[in-house]
C-alpha cells in the first residue's frame, strides 16, 4: 500500500463513489447525475464504473442534472450536505444541466 497522501485503496474509492451517487440521487430536485459529453465523468472501478461521480485527491465531485423549476443553489446545497454526510469527504457539486422533462430516465449505476 502506498504512503502517498493522494492515494487511497480502491475499495475506499468505490465505497465513496457509490455512497455519493446514492445520496445525490435521493435529493429532491435531482433528476440524474451527468456523466459528461463523452461519458468521461465517472469513477472507474474494477469491472464497473460509477457515472456522474469522480473521486480524486480526497474530494468527491458530483455532477448533477436538476429538474425544471428547481432552486439551483438550494438543491446544490442539499446535494453537498447529503454527499458529505454519506462519504465524510470534501464535496464539490457541479450543476451540469437542467432536464426538460419532469420524468427523465435515470442512467444506470
Amino acid at each position: 500500500m502506498s504512503t502517498d497522501p493522494g492515494h487511497e485503496p480502491a475499495d475506499s474509492t468505490a465505497r465513496a463513489a457509490t455512497r455519493a451517487r446514492r445520496a445525490a440521487l435521493q435529493v429532491a430536485g435531482v433528476a440524474d447525475l451527468h456523466s459528461g459529453r463523452f461519458a468521461e465523468i465517472r469513477t472507474y472501478l474494477a469491472g464497473s464504473t460509477v457515472p456522474g461521480v469522480r473521486v480524486e485527491a480526497g474530494a468527491v465531485h458530483v455532477h448533477t442534472v436538476l429538474l425544471p423549476g428547481s432552486d439551483l443553489p438550494l438543491v446544490a446545497g442539499e446535494v453537498h450536505d447529503a454527499v458529505a454526510a454519506a462519504t465524510g469527504r470534501p464535496v464539490v457539486v457541479h450543476v451540469d444541466d437542467v432536464t426538460t422533462s419532469d420524468n427523465p430516465l435515470r442512467s444506470t449505476p
